[in-house]
């Protein structure tokens, strides 16, 4: 039991060293030039009847002097979600609709929509969400004015709407401390993290970096995986954290213990492929999981008197202190608050949760996206 508890302080030790290293990188780079540059913001669609509606007419509003494209892909819905983009072409000459059939035929899923979406692009700057967000008006023209210098890629603020649904709120501050991870690692250059609810990066460096190609049979990667790649294969690449409080894309709220743990599952299965991409963020990853599960080992070690109480609460309270730090650095950021009841409850299931989506993240394969494998 000795050994197991020796691991756990290792880990524990580690964890803490870099998210305290992360904690001192929180900060927004406020450093912003206009563009005068055409704009293609694409969005891949699956079944999305319930949502594109307002999504399109959110883009329709978008206030830009840049010249802006929507380019918007119909992943082979069956219901009326091609009808309603068709809607928004006829009116506005700016909204094209593609089909996924036009993406590159070895790649899979959402991959292959995006694909068909960028290989019609017009504009340098490629400007991704997702069909079920929430963007302010001003979206595109914040994330296209952080191309400043050598820019190549800029990843956005995310947030989940608040509700009262305890499945939903666990969600929104999971996403928020995920967030705070992206932003921090940019800010050190070790870009770890993006997401496609809310990412842009420029069109050259898709070609260079020859597309998807490279993580082509992976159920997702047109975010975090796609990341590391370009950062693995584009010589001098950099890329930014854009952030503004009025600015955040509002992302699909989980009210089901099944849908969010579905959805986590098929992100974190981009983790057991980056061992070849990002060694470090693979690293901590492994860290973060066995920090997580000997914690639970640990409860039941003391129910059967294997251990004493100190050595059970020392390093959940030293896991608690160092990961409010890094939450309450992340709502100074952000301008977010989280109260320390919702924290806490966030920090207790945690633990069990690592190591549920951990596991799980071995099955990713078997999951379907929108009703596909």
């Amino acid at each position: 039991m000795e050994n197991i508890q020796y691991i756990l302080y290792i880990c524990l030790g580690l964890y803490s060293t870099i998210i305290l290293i992360l904690r001192n990188s929180l900060f927004n780079n406020n450093e912003k030039i206009l563009n005068n540059k055409t704009i293609s913001i694409i969005v891949a669609v699956k079944n999305g009847e319930n949502s594109i509606n307002r999504l399109l007419s959110q883009l329709h509003k978008q206030i830009d002097n840049n010249i802006i494209e929507f380019l918007i892909i119909d992943d082979n819905s069956d219901d009326e979600t091609k009808r309603i983009i068709s809607k928004y072409s006829d009116l506005d000459s700016r909204f094209v609709l593609l089909s996924s059939n036009e993406g590159k035929k070895n790649l899979n899923h959402k991959k292959r929509a995006l694909d068909a979406g960028i290989r019609k692009a017009k504009g340098e700057i490629l400007l991704f969400t997702d069909a079920d967000c929430q963007v302010p008006n001003n979206w595109s023209k914040l994330i296209s004015s952080k191309y400043f210098k050598d820019i190549h890629y800029v990843v956005g603020y995310s947030e989940v709407p608040s509700s009262n649904n305890i499945i939903t709120l666990f969600q929104k501050i999971d996403l928020f401390m995920l967030m705070n991870t992206a932003h921090s690692t940019i800010n050190k250059n070790w870009y770890w993290a993006s997401s496609g609810q809310n990412q842009s990066y420029l069109k050259n460096i898709f070609n260079k970096n020859k597309g998807f190609q490279e993580i082509s049979n992976c159920l997702q990667g047109d975010d975090t995986l796609f990341f590391q790649t370009c950062r693995k294969n584009i010589k001098d690449f950099k890329a930014t954290f854009a952030f503004d409080p009025q600015n955040k894309v509002y992302c699909r709220q989980e009210k089901t213990l099944y849908s969010f743990i579905m959805q986590r599952i098929r992100w974190a299965g981009d983790a057991l492929k980056t061992w070849k991409f990002n060694k470090y963020f693979f690293c901590m990853s492994v860290i973060t999981f066995f920090t997580n599960l000997i914690i639970i080992l640990n409860f039941f070690l003391i129910f059967f008197n294997y251990i004493t109480i100190f050595q059970f609460v020392v390093p959940i309270l030293i896991k608690f202190i160092i990961e409010y730090s890094f939450a309450s650095r992340g709502m100074k950021t952000h301008n977010d608050t989280y109260n320390i009841l919702q924290f806490t409850y966030w920090f207790i299931f945690q633990p069990l949760y690592v190591v549920v989506i951990g596991i799980g993240s071995f099955f990713q394969n078997q999951i379907s996206w929108r009703g596909s494998k």
